[in-house]
């Protein structure tokens, strides 16, 4: 879960830095917009091969579906409010 919560940060950062910019009629990245994009790659790289160690683990109650629920909604709703409070 941890590292879905990094991963939707580092797009959060993204998203806000975009909106703001097409908000303000200008596209100008910074610094730490590019360290969230480099991250958030890093993390999509990692994810996979966390995931696999996961699903190694038997699965009778369907916690694995939920786990990768609950971080695909909080990845969408990081980047959903960070976008809005970018513009």
């Amino acid at each position: 879960m941890f590292m879905a919560l990094t991963f939707g940060l580092c797009l959060a950062v993204v998203a806000f830095n975009a909106a703001h910019n097409l908000s303000q009629g200008y596209w100008r990245v910074s610094a730490i917009a590019l360290v969230a994009c480099v991250a958030a790659v890093g993390l999509m790289l990692w994810m996979p091969r966390t995931w696999r160690r996961i699903e190694v683990y038997p699965d009778e109650l369907g916690h694995h579906k939920k786990l990768l629920q609950r971080s695909i909604f909080f990845v969408l709703v990081f980047m959903v409010a960070t976008g809005n409070c970018g513009i």
